[in-house]
């Protein structure tokens, strides 16, 4: 059957269509009140769907409850071709029960391979994401899996049902997780560091966990698993705002400089506690990466990251980003630009 790709921004638009040759269908509901009739008129035209093989629902900002969230899910099942699933329900009113219904669908998909989970902004806790993490246990097909829970109530219990999740995804090569603005102090990184470490397949790996209670054993955690993931050829790894010492920095400066296969690093460390020393780690570590083309930065005022010599006379750096939303003073900014001009063999320089 020949693929058919559908947006759909009306229930009406869908219930005009040909749903038998849909293959690829975006319901973009996002300004769509959604009364208790039309849940139950999504519900009919979805079923008719047979052929799906790629779904995405988007409904964000529009205070979603569990029980809405649960009727528009519920048919996910049926649908024996489906592959590829996408829920963006950013800034709703979804908890732990509707975190369940989420986890109970994906449980019975066990063909999926590519999943995306946009829940930001919710007010999901532990029960949710475990429910969620142990529907994806034995998914082995799943080769891409991006999760984005931050600012809800995830805690260190939270993010060791999270780690469970990718525990056995064996053919996983592609990783998203967005769980900053939350409660994960050491033992949440820790499990987090312990199932990442296993991931050897990973060549793209995003991991952000900025505005937590990460300090020097979560830092060594994450070290650890980098060091094992020697296939990354992209790597977004955001930990700024944390309790982050000069140890900790230089462990994941060390587990760094085992991926040797990076191309593409984006890179946020500021606002913890590291000193000259520990920058000067990961400087070193940048230098140290062979075929690092592109590098992005997030940097504050007197940040001391990509001041040193080391980096100065990097040779492989092509295209550097910095990123000064953070800075409060021009004169800093300015620094942080020339500074960055140094860099022997740049090619290009863009600033924020």
């Amino acid at each position: 059957m020949e693929q058919q790709n559908k947006i759909f921004f009306k229930l009406d638009d869908l219930v005009k269509t040909d749903k038998r040759t849909l293959t690829h269908v975006y319901l973009d509901l996002n300004y769509t009140i959604m009364t208790d009739k039309q849940l139950s008129d999504f519900q009919f035209q979805l079923e008719q769907c047979t052929e799906i093989q790629s779904l995405t629902i988007k409904i964000e900002c529009n205070n979603l409850q569990d029980q809405q969230l649960q009727k528009l899910i519920e048919n996910l099942p049926n649908f024996k071709n489906l592959n590829t699933l996408k829920l963006l329900l950013r800034e709703n009113l979804i908890t732990d029960e509707g975190a369940k219904s989420i986890g109970f669908a994906l449980k019975q998909c066990q063909q999926l391979t590519d999943i995306l989970l946009l829940l930001d902004t919710n007010q999901i806790r532990y029960e949710g994401v475990q429910s969620i993490a142990t529907a994806l246990r034995n998914s082995t097909f799943i080769t891409s899996f991006q999760l984005s829970i931050s600012e809800n109530e995830i805690d260190d219990e939270g993010a060791e049902a999270i780690s469970l999740a990718f525990k056995n995804c064996s053919s996983l090569t592609n990783l998203t997780l967005n769980l900053f603005c939350n409660q994960i102090g050491e033992k949440g990184a820790l499990f987090i560091g312990k199932e990442l470490k296993n991931c050897s397949l990973l060549t793209s790996l995003c991991l952000s966990m900025f505005q937590n209670k990460i300090g020097e054993e979560g830092a060594y955690a994450i070290g650890q698993c980098l060091s094992n993931l020697k296939n990354l050829n992209k790597l977004m790894l955001y930990l700024d705002t944390n309790n982050i010492r000069d140890k900790g920095i230089s462990e994941i400066a060390l587990g760094l400089s085992s991926c040797t296969q990076i191309q593409n690093l984006n890179l946020s460390i500021y606002d913890n506690n590291i000193t000259d020393e520990g920058y000067l780690k990961v400087d070193q570590c940048l230098q140290s990466l062979p075929k690092l083309l592109k590098l992005e930065c997030f940097l504050s005022d007197s940040e001391k990251l990509l001041k040193s010599r080391d980096l100065i006379n990097c040779r492989n750096i092509k295209v550097l980003t910095l990123y000064l939303y953070y800075c409060q003073y021009q004169k800093d900014k300015k620094e942080h630009r020339l500074k960055a001009l140094k860099i022997k063999r740049l090619v290009q320089l863009n600033s924020f």
